[in-house]
C-alpha cells in the first residue's frame, strides 16, 4: 500500500488542507497520509506561531481520521527544513519499494528549481501535482521539460512504483487562504470558524494565538503608512 507524503507549513491547518488531505486517500488508496509541518522553511517567511503549537493544532485536525498521521521529523531537525532531507530519511525507513507520493500544490511547482536538489525528488517519491485556484498550470519551460519526461495519466503508475513520476490532477484545492484565515483569527472575527476544525478553533482561541501577531503587522502597517503621509507632506 502507498503512503502519501503533505508537507507544509500548517499555519494554522485549515479545511483546504483536510479536503485535499482526504481527497488523496480517496483518489490513492493511501494506507497512511503523513501531515509533515515545515519548522523552518527555506523559500517563505517564517511561520508566525511555534512549531510546537502547528503541530498539536494538526494532531486536534487530524484525529478523527486513522490514515492521518503528524509527521515531527522536520520539527526535530535542526536547522532548516529541506523536503529532500526527509525524503532521503523515509525512503531509508521504509526501504526500497514502498510507493511514496508527496503532495505539492501547483503554485509550489512554480518555483520548485529554487528547491535544494530537487531533480532528485523522483528518486525518493511520486509527485501528486494539485492545481491551486487562481495559479495557471503553465510553469516555467525548463520546469515544464521536466515535469513532462515524468509524468503518467494513469494513478496505478503510482501504486504499482515506488517512485519517479509525476500525476496532475484535475482536483483543485479547496480556495482557502492561510493569509486571510490568519488576519480573521488575528481580528477574532467569529466566521473564520467555518475554515478550521472546531477543535483548531477552539485552540487558537485557548492558546491566544494569531492575535499578538496580528496586532504587530497592523502597528507596522500603520506605522509605515503614517510615515508615507508625512513624507508626502
Amino acid at each position: 500500500m502507498s503512503i502519501g507524503l503533505f508537507g507544509g507549513t500548517f499555519d494554522p491547518v485549515h479545511n483546504g488542507h483536510l479536503k485535499i488531505a482526504s481527497e488523496m486517500l480517496r483518489l490513492l488508496n493511501l494506507s497512511e497520509l503523513r501531515f509533515i509541518p515545515c519548522a523552518l522553511p527555506s523559500h517563505r517567511n517564517l511561520p508566525l506561531v511555534s512549531a510546537c503549537d502547528r503541530a498539536a493544532m494538526l494532531d486536534l485536525a487530524i484525529e478523527t481520521e486513522p490514515r492521518f498521521v503528524c509527521d515531527r521529523r522536520e520539527i526535530d531537525r535542526i536547522g532548516p527544513s529541506f523536503t529532500i532531507d526527509t525524503l532521503v530519511e523515509i525512503r531509508k525507513e521504509l526501504g526500497p519499494s514502498c510507493p511514496l507520493i508527496f503532495l505539492m500544490g501547483s503554485d509550489a511547482v512554480h518555483s520548485i528549481d529554487a528547491w535544494k536538489q530537487w531533480k532528485l525528488l523522483l528518486n525518493y517519491t511520486h509527485l501528486f501535482i494539485v492545481n491551486r485556484p487562481g495559479v495557471p498550470m503553465r510553469f516555467p519551460s525548463h520546469i515544464w521539460e521536466w515535469v513532462k519526461m515524468y509524468q503518467v495519466s494513469n494513478l496505478s503508475f503510482l501504486d504499482s512504483t515506488s517512485n519517479g513520476h509525476i500525476f496532475i490532477t484535475p482536483a483543485n484545492a479547496l480556495e482557502v487562504s492561510a493569509t486571510e484565515v490568519r488576519n480573521m483569527l488575528g481580528r477574532r472575527l467569529l466566521h473564520v470558524n467555518r475554515l478550521l476544525p472546531s477543535s483548531v478553533f477552539d485552540f487558537v482561541k485557548q492558546n491566544d494565538l494569531y492575535l499578538e501577531q496580528w496586532n504587530n503587522e497592523n502597528r507596522k502597517s500603520s506605522f509605515v503608512k503614517k510615515s508615507v503621509l508625512a513624507n508626502e507632506n
